[in-house]
């Protein structure tokens, strides 16, 4: 599988978010994150850098699609999306990196949290069945794959798409929002 052979990416130091939600627009997914869509526009990640959308206090938002799913790749895994209310009448997965083995993957479905867990941490391993999520990726986990890679195998499979350093670096559907927490900003020292 793809995952296996590369990343996560991240594109910075400070770990991401991806959230991949079926059936919405991309628009829908920043309504849905309580952003207005309007100042978003496509802008390539270097564009973004360039024009110095990132910065202290800020999390940057760019969005897109992957066949039926749209998703929400954020830098530095700042905000969390409210998942109860993106998977509203679909399902949404999302997959937080942190780096040093700091991973954890949700899957809602209308609302309501089905799976929540810590790749390769038996500790978090869900109460109820089934967990289909938590079995196919501690398999690949257990085969030698990151917990990240792991998941993101995992939901490429389920999703039928691969997330790309390519996609995510191209034109994506792009806004900054206030955060208030101060991290350096892509070319800072420090900064991947």
């Amino acid at each position: 599988m793809a995952a296996a052979r590369r990343a996560p990416w991240s594109l910075s130091e400070f770990g991401f978010v991806i959230t991949l939600t079926r059936g919405l627009a991309p628009t829908d997914i920043l309504t849905r994150y309580g952003v207005d869509p309007g100042p978003a526009r496509p802008v390539t990640w270097q564009q973004a850098v360039d024009e110095q959308m990132f910065g202290p206090g800020t999390t940057v938002l760019r969005v897109g699609m992957l066949g039926q799913w749209a998703f929400c790749h954020q830098d530095r895994a700042l905000e969390k999306p409210s998942l109860d209310v993106l998977s509203e009448g679909t399902d949404s997965l999302s997959l937080l990196d942190l780096g040093g083995g700091e991973t954890t993957f949700q899957h809602w479905r209308d609302g309501l949290r089905y799976e929540l867990f810590r790749p390769g941490f038996s500790y978090s391993r869900p109460r109820s069945e089934p967990h289909p999520f938590w079995d196919r990726i501690s398999a690949r986990h257990a085969a030698g794959l990151s917990g990240a890679k792991a998941a993101l195998a995992v939901i490429e499979e389920h999703v039928r798409g691969e997330v790309t350093h390519d996609l995510l670096a191209g034109p994506l559907l792009t806004t900054a929002v206030k955060t208030g927490a101060s991290v350096p900003p892509p070319g800072a020292p420090g900064f991947a």
